[in-house]
């Protein structure tokens, strides 16, 4: 990632906290897979940007439910 696509995750991040408070986690990622796949597949991004996103978000909550977990 260059200096571009860390503020365009910190962005993203931003928009993630304020669609949480509204809209439950799973819903979110739904979501983005459907709007930035081919065909609304879900496997085929339409982008290897909108892809890296993707495995960070994963990332982010995987790392999210190992933190909280007791």
């Amino acid at each position: 990632f260059n200096g571009t696509s860390y503020q365009c995750l910190y962005m993203f991040i931003c928009i993630f906290d304020i669609l949480y408070d509204i809209y439950a986690e799973e819903e979110i990622s739904e979501l983005f897979l459907y709007t930035h796949t081919k065909n609304h597949n879900g496997v085929t991004f339409t982008n290897e940007k909108d892809r890296q996103i993707h495995v960070i978000f994963i990332s982010v909550q995987l790392n999210f439910y190992i933190i909280a977990t007791p």
